[in-house]
């Protein structure tokens, strides 16, 4: 009982801090979440007004407005990882869609999206979409390199069952074939077999079209079917005419 009496001062001290820690914590979490929404809710609206009207840009007042809610959201909560991606794409907006932009400025806006892409991916390193988002940056801007055929690698490896990313990993590899390495060039072949082997025959139906509507835009049958998995009769029909028939030994001697 004496032993308790002395340290239950002690223990109630340690539940007090305790529990202000929890306070601030959760304090600081609804005010990031809040700014983060109205940053976000800046976004949402600017990419409806873009499809509305190709010509809109906002105004420099309400896109100062994001960007400082976005600030604060990453002050409040630094951990989090989607608030640093809303950072990426605000900026992003900027950068791609800014007539005004200088070149210098252009640099530096680079260097600060990348920046925020690498500590979300430090921050979250097992998620798929952070490095789809990445990748789909770096395809944009035209970095084809080692670094987006490793994030591409990664996003198909940590979501080999997410379409969108599948998608998004085909029509980034057909415009960007010839720049690809042999590497790259072969995770783009693995998502276009994941894709046309996908569960249920009205869903593979659908990305059969999909897929092959893809590579046709660009001319790349030839490059394709040669690699894609041919088991299926109605794919190996629509690549028959791209795959080079071997000639007879005895033709090849003849001449």
């Amino acid at each position: 009982m004496t032993l308790f009496r002395l340290s239950s001062p002690l223990i109630r001290s340690c539940l007090l801090i305790l529990t202000l820690s929890m306070i601030l914590w959760s304090a600081c979490s609804l005010l990031g979440a809040w700014f983060y929404f109205r940053a976000n809710g800046y976004l949402e609206a600017w990419n409806f007004q873009k499809q509305e009207n190709p010509q809109f840009y906002p105004s420099i007042q309400d896109y100062t407005n994001a960007i400082s809610n976005s600030e604060r959201a990453i002050r409040l909560v630094p951990y989090n990882s989607d608030y640093r991606l809303k950072m990426a794409h605000l900026l992003s907006w900027q950068l791609f869609y800014d007539p005004s932009i200088a070149s210098n400025q252009r640099i530096e806006l680079i260097k600060r999206i990348k920046e925020h892409y690498r500590v979300a991916l430090t921050q979250r390193p097992n998620w798929a979409y952070h490095y789809h988002d990445y990748a789909q940056f770096k395809a944009l801007i035209g970095e084809v390199d080692k670094e987006l055929e490793h994030l591409l690698a990664k996003s198909q490896a940590l979501g080999p069952y997410e379409i969108d990313i599948l998608h998004s990993i085909i029509k980034m590899g057909v415009f960007l074939w010839p720049e690809l390495s042999l590497d790259g060039q072969k995770q783009v072949i693995k998502a276009v077999n994941s894709s046309l082997s996908w569960r249920g025959e009205n869903t593979r139906a659908k990305e059969k079209v999909y897929v092959f509507s893809l590579i046709g835009l660009k001319n790349r049958m030839s490059n394709f079917c040669p690699l894609i998995d041919l088991s299926d009769d109605s794919i190996r029909a629509l690549c028959a005419p791209y795959l080079v028939k071997a000639e007879p030994s005895s033709t090849k001697a003849n001449k």
